[in-house]
């Protein structure tokens, strides 16, 4: 299973006074997130975590947590570069696409409208839309975030259909022509007809769907 977690500011001693307070010391704070995660994440798991880690807490243990830890700087990263690197299997510094619609990203990213963005940095609070997931540890009650729930969030998520047909992308209307001629409308200067080819399509999609309905067998 793969697993999301962000936001676990071991160390940081304002914290507790920020947003957790039900923590007595730094030490039980760090302690509890600890066996949280160890917990939840198993030793053939992924774990992906979304920026701030650490400032001046012990992260080393994350290096034994499931087989393969992934890491998204975030704004509290940058003073443990080389530490990171000996616990996680990779460190990024930007946002990575986990799927063509699914985003991982330390702070939310903009992304359309049938994509989800998994991401932190907004502590204790979340975004009123539905297809933005924030995981930081302290909205996630000390919880880790699965694919599972991943999954059954993006089921909600219609799939844009016209999006993904490339006349409907963003950069249709800036395509140009520089190989030969193909099957698709193309304007006198080497653009595509984006209307002429939006047409077409349907028209042969169309055509597909009747030749199925007639080879359906007879009763």
């Amino acid at each position: 299973m793969i697993y999301f977690i962000s936001d676990l500011h071991l160390g940081h001693n304002r914290i507790l006074k920020m947003e957790r307070p039900e923590f007595i010391s730094i030490q039980e704070h760090d302690d509890f997130i600890r066996r949280s995660i160890e917990h939840q994440v198993h030793k053939d798991d992924v774990l992906w975590v979304l920026g701030d880690v650490s400032l001046g807490g012990d992260f080393e243990w994350l290096k034994n947590v499931g087989k393969e830890r992934y890491l998204i700087t975030g704004n509290h990263d940058r003073a443990h570069p080389s530490k990171y690197k000996n616990v996680f299997t990779k460190v990024y510094d930007h946002p990575i696409y986990l799927s063509s619609r699914i985003i991982l990203s330390h702070q939310p990213v903009k992304c359309d409208d049938d994509q989800i963005n998994i991401h932190g940095h907004l502590h204790n609070s979340v975004l009123e839309l539905p297809n933005y997931v924030c995981v930081s540890i302290a909205v996630r009650n000390y919880k880790c975030l699965s694919m599972k729930e991943v999954m059954e969030i993006l089921s909600n998520i219609p799939k844009d259909k016209k999006k993904w047909q490339f006349t409907y992308e963003w950069w249709a209307p800036y395509q140009i022509r520089r190989g030969k001629k193909n099957q698709t409308c193309w304007t006198e200067d080497g653009h595509i007809d984006i209307e002429k080819e939006r047409a077409r399509i349907a028209e042969y999609r169309e055509s597909k769907e009747r030749s199925i309905i007639l080879e359906q067998p007879k009763d």
